[in-house]
């Protein structure tokens, strides 16, 4: 470790008294900057954040939890939250990190049909041991990807059109809060905190377990189509169109994406830009492959990988990436896929864009997701169509902020075709900052949320995240 590195997350500040009582309090690990497993425990899945904390707390249960809330409150230490890094916000340097990646508790109840875990569970854990019982859950695109940030920023992944939003249908939640106190939460307890964590993310505690529902799903038809990106226009003219007649069981993507020239690939795919159509639909195979003829066979695909599979193997549809990145993206919720819009799109991210970025995806919305009273939680927008994510990586600063200037390209190409919201899931990245927070969440909901700050967190403790300042704030 470098002495740049020490100077940026040396504990100068804190009590050595209160750290030793703090340490001896713990069942799990406390680690400053100079201890081994120290840049293990700080590092986020996120690469762009090169965080540097005074301790990382690696809890192992709620009363660890309680401790560090409590340790951070009187040593004036700023928290983040971190299970994997993949939605980071901000880096927490200087502050106490509290690690939960060691707090893997995986409880079923196949009789109620839901599970109970804890903040550690990763997506592919839970969607492994629930199928054993034939059930899903309402599981990411990426199974390496954390549960418990997943659901409080409304969880999108393949089943959200037959069921809904991940945070639709949580149960109930147990979290530590900013006073250092556990509570549990749920429609019968503490009912305005669960409306508000149900899409709030990790503005009013820290969540040490989670109980949601689970559905009766194994087997789906899914895969990928990948078409030359010269055919962008017509892909996408066919996507939109076909969008309309699909049911609720279908969910499907459509991207344009510079692949990476890597073994991996299928060889016609290395190195290559294409036009890619993604789908999982929750029923047999045979009536998946009907419902996906007319994107499959359209033209001549170079790629088609569509087949029946197991619910816990829709991971490998997208196959995200494992190991750590570090990407830079911008989310827009967007009104329609019109012409206009297509041809804007293959303007700017088509064959002839000179385009950098890695990926121009669009996910269909709708569904379950709109059939949800637009009250029952803090998710906002429900009424949207489409979202539109861009993601590029870049290995300079340079380059990242040449992306950048390209991503606020799109951005402002794809404007009138915008409805002016997004997804709290799709923030980070480098798309941070209280116009983009506000930006997830109607006028009324973003009122409500303030009111409970000013209710469960009126300092603004747990600030280290996509932020919704209490009202004393703004005084």
């Amino acid at each position: 470790m470098s002495k740049e590195q020490r100077v940026r997350g040396a504990p100068t500040n804190i009590d050595p008294a209160a750290l030793k009582n703090f340490k001896a309090e713990m069942r799990g690990s406390v680690l400053a900057p100079d201890e081994t497993g120290y840049d293990e425990a700080r590092k986020a899945w996120n690469t762009t954040y090169d965080q540097h904390p005074a301790l990382v707390a690696l809890v192992a249960g709620a009363p660890d939890v309680i401790a560090a809330v409590n340790f951070a409150r009187e040593q004036n230490l700023r928290v983040a939250v971190q299970s994997t890094g993949h939605g980071i916000a901000y880096p927490c340097d200087g502050g106490l990190l509290i690690n939960t990646s060691r707090m893997t508790d995986i409880q079923i109840d196949p009789q109620s049909q839901t599970a109970r875990v804890e903040p550690g569970v990763l997506w592919g854990d839970v969607v492994n041991q629930v199928q054993a019982f034939g059930l899903a859950a309402l599981s990411g695109f990426a199974p390496n990807v954390g549960v418990i940030g997943y659901t409080l920023g409304g969880g999108f992944g393949w089943l959200v059109r037959k069921y809904g939003l991940a945070a639709d249908s949580v149960r109930s939640v147990d979290l530590v809060t900013a006073d250092g106190q556990q509570a549990h939460v749920s429609d019968m307890s503490n009912s305005d905190l669960f409306w508000g964590l149900r899409g709030g993310g990790g503005n009013f505690g820290i969540v040490t377990s989670i109980e949601f529902a689970l559905y009766p799903v194994v087997e789906v038809f899914g895969g990928r189509v990948f078409y030359p990106v010269e055919m962008a226009k017509e892909v996408l003219s066919r996507y939109s169109q076909w969008v309309e007649t699909i049911p609720y069981e279908l969910t499907s993507t459509i991207a344009i994406m510079h692949l990476p020239s890597i073994a991996d690939l299928p060889e016609p795919l290395r190195g290559k830009a294409m036009v890619i159509v993604g789908a999982c639909y929750a029923g047999s195979a045979e009536d998946g492959a009907a419902l996906l003829r007319p994107i499959r066979e359209f033209g001549s695909p170079v790629v088609d990988t569509f087949a029946p599979m197991r619910y816990a193997d829709t991971g490998t549809i997208n196959s995200d990436p494992v190991e750590p990145q570090g990407p830079y993206g911008h989310t827009e919720l967007i009104r329609e896929l019109s012409s206009d819009a297509i041809d804007k799109l293959v303007e700017v991210a088509g064959a002839c864009s000179k385009s950098p970025l890695t990926m121009v995806e669009i996910r269909h919305l709708g569904g379950a997701v709109a059939q949800v009273d637009r009250d029952a939680n803090a998710i906002s927008h429900r009424d949207a169509p489409f979202v539109l994510h861009t993601t590029a990586l870049g290995a300079s600063p340079e380059d990242v902020a040449r992306l950048k200037q390209f991503t606020a390209f799109v951005a402002e190409a794809m404007r009138p075709f915008k409805t002016g919201g997004a997804l709290l899931n799709f923030l980070g990245d480098g798309d941070v900052g209280e116009g983009r927070v506000r930006a997830v969440y109607s006028p009324e909901h973003y009122r409500r949320l303030v009111e409970l700050k000013d209710k469960y967190d009126p300092e603004n403790f747990f600030r280290l995240n996509h932020n919704i300042p209490p009202s004393s704030a703004s005084r």
